[in-house]
């Protein structure tokens, strides 16, 4: 249990769930985050090439997650090591709940794993898994549509 005296802080990650829609996928140790936002953007330009009004759309979210891979066995932190296909949705949950963007609770909710993991193994110390992945509001269900 932590204690906080004088000014408040947002402190940790602990508490913040990974659930994989991979059959088996192992919650792993968060130990950072990084969110960043962007938007389309359309530039709306007079006939004398000067911009007369901006249109934004499509909110989206990054975040970095790095993680200590982990489980009861061995056997279930190689699987929490392992960097999903492109495309794998993940619900996050367990983080404190802040507004990006305009998206009420920017961390919490259905994210996509869209490629640039990679696993960091060292010799004397633990490994780390790195994942960015993305949130898009308008996409609320992590199932597959098979075409």
């Amino acid at each position: 249990m932590s204690v906080q005296l004088g000014t408040g802080h947002i402190h940790s990650v602990s508490g913040a769930t990974l659930a994989c829609s991979l059959a088996g996928y192992v919650s792993p140790n968060v130990q950072s985050l990084k969110v960043s936002h962007s938007a389309d953007r359309i530039a709306v330009k007079s006939m004398a090439g000067v911009t007369t009004g901006l249109i934004f759309n499509d909110d989206q979210l990054e975040c970095t997650f790095e993680v200590i891979p982990e489980g009861t066995t061995i056997a279930n932190a190689k699987l929490a090591a392992g960097i999903p296909a492109a495309g794998t949705s993940f619900t996050i949950s367990g983080l404190a709940v802040i507004t990006c963007g305009g998206i009420a609770d920017a961390l919490n909710g259905l994210w996509i794993y869209e490629g640039g993991g990679s696993v960091n193994g060292v010799s004397d110390d633990k490994w780390t898994l790195t994942m960015p992945m993305k949130r898009y509001p308008g996409i609320s269900s992590g199932t597959a549509i098979i075409i």
